[in-house]
């Protein structure tokens, strides 16, 4: 059940469950945490009622038994209840102009903060909800702009201790020296920089997971997809 072109994938330590989509079934798999081999979903959320349609990243909020998924082409977000099953409905859909949602990819959840960070591939921006949020509504926070530095979003990362977005980014298109990891807080808004960029970890960015407790960033080289690569990196958690 599992394909290719899976994005993002999320973790449910609270629940032992791993969660994933499959773009081409138009699904959300949930998996036992110690699945194992040739495993079945315990259970799978799909059909025409659920709007799934090459859903290819996940995330899940434990805290609030909610799972989050974007939808490109319909320029949506859309909640589903973690333990949903079968061809529901979503629980909330956030979707309209006024969202200012362009080809929304990826997608990170504070239940701490109650907030909802997208990453906008249409104008690569950075768009800021409240985690509730439904319908047509704006976002609390938009951040873009030539200043941001960035041309291409890779991926998200939240730090909720400290109010921090990280962003796996690209600013020009070439060689692995236009990638960069830059941080911005909750409060951010508008055409600003990013208060820290570290660069110079090549083509790392492909995945990354913020580790507070370590300060620790664990990141994913694209030529290497086997191997993980953990960086200490105390400034992205202050």
């Amino acid at each position: 059940m599992l394909s290719r072109t899976i994005h993002k994938m999320a973790l449910d330590p609270v629940h032992d469950e791993l969660l994933a989509p499959n773009p081409f079934a138009d699904a959300i798999l949930f998996f036992a945490g110690g699945a194992e081999g040739n495993a079945s979903p315990v259970r799978i959320i799909q059909g025409p009622k659920t709007l799934l349609a090459f859903t290819d990243v996940v995330e899940v909020d434990p805290v609030h038994n909610e799972v989050f998924t974007t939808e490109r082409r319909a320029n949506a977000v859309l909640v589903f209840d973690r333990t949903d099953r079968g061809d529901v409905a979503p629980k909330r859909i956030i979707n309209g102009p006024r969202t200012q949602l362009e080809r929304p990819v990826y997608l990170a959840v504070d239940p701490v903060n109650d907030l909802l960070v997208v990453a906008n591939s249409g104008p690569n921006s950075i768009l800021i909800f409240n985690r509730t949020d439904s319908g047509d509504v704006a976002p609390r926070a938009i951040i873009g702009g030539s200043k941001t530095g960035i041309t291409g979003i890779r991926k998200l990362a939240l730090v909720p201790e400290a109010r921090n977005i990280l962003v796996s980014a690209r600013t020009g298109r070439g060689d692995a020296s236009y990638r960069f990891i830059g941080l911005w807080k909750y409060g951010d808004k508008g055409d600003v920089p990013p208060r820290v960029m570290v660069k110079g970890l090549g083509e790392a960015g492909w995945a990354i997971e913020a580790i507070p407790e370590k300060k620790e960033l664990w990141t994913k080289f694209q030529d290497t997809p086997d191997h993980f690569h953990a960086y200490h990196l105390p400034q992205l958690f202050e």
